[in-house]
């Protein structure tokens, strides 16, 4: 029988030289109203102040807050499954040290869960830059399916929690770039449906310099991840590439078109 503590949300916070950013991403946990939350940081062989900053903060609420350690460049899904298997909370939610939760959060997604008995839960966001100033929102549908993921993924790593109850204390797959929507996909397959509180509940950070490279950087990883990890034939993942690509296209280049057609609201 699996031990958890049936009201503890565990945060899984994987990190590597994020000590320009990692304060508020802190302090967005602590700030939650929901109390009853565990805070796991995974510092990745950081090189500037970061696990300083994380130890501060473990010192100050050891009771919640723990920081761990792996070898540099382990990459963050081998840095979150290493949180995972350290943690003990019925619920499991992840947010990078970039991000930002809203205060409400936790308390908003665990009483929608336990209300509607729900053991996936996701939620819209608002995209901010690196000064914290606000971009937009990013919305998501009322719920998703396994098929309807594969053709966009609307699932914000950042606003995601699982009932370990129901899913196991099971680990993100160990592949590149892709890790968290293989993992969704990978849930997906247990349960009908994934559900949405089209509210911004989160806020993910836009790294200006990065944006365009990073949307480069994960076309191969998402046509590997068809292939290799989801076992689609050539057909299917043509099929649910090129929705992919045309939907990334729409997003960044014509939003008036794609909030027309109903896709402005997906996290590509």
């Amino acid at each position: 029988m699996l031990l958890v503590d049936e009201v503890l949300v565990s945060v899984i916070m994987p990190v590597r030289d994020g000590g320009r950013f990692i304060v508020e991403a802190i302090e967005s946990v602590i700030n939650q109203t929901y109390l009853h939350w565990e805070l796991i940081i995974i510092n990745d062989g950081s090189r500037d102040d970061t696990l300083e900053i994380a130890q501060k903060y473990a010192k100050d609420d050891n009771d919640r807050v723990k920081v761990l350690s792996l070898p540099e460049g382990a990459g963050v899904a081998k840095a979150r499954n290493y949180g995972l298997s350290k943690s003990r909370g019925r619920y499991i939610a992840f947010l990078d040290a970039d991000d930002v939760w809203m205060p409400s959060k936790l308390e908003k997604q665990i009483g929608f869960m336990k209300l509607n008995k729900c053991v996936l839960c996701f939620s819209a966001y608002e995209t901010i830059d690196e000064q914290s100033y606000g971009i937009g929102m990013v919305g998501v549908p009322d719920k998703v399916t396994y098929s309807g993921l594969l053709k966009a993924n609307v699932i914000g790593c950042l606003t995601a929690v699982y009932d370990v109850t129901y899913f196991g204390r099971v680990n993100m797959p160990l592949i590149m770039k892709r890790e968290d929507y293989a993992f969704w996909l990978m849930l997906l397959k247990k349960v009908n449906f994934a559900y949405g509180i089209n509210e911004p509940l989160a806020k993910y950070r836009v790294h200006a310099s990065s944006a365009s490279y990073k949307k480069r950087k994960v076309i191969g990883p998402t046509w590997i991840l068809f292939r290799e990890n989801e076992k689609l034939s050539l057909l299917q993942s043509l099929y649910c590439f090129t929705r992919y690509g045309v939907r990334g296209v729409l997003r960044t280049k014509l939003p008036g078109i794609a909030k027309a057609l109903g896709i402005l609201n997906t996290v590509e």
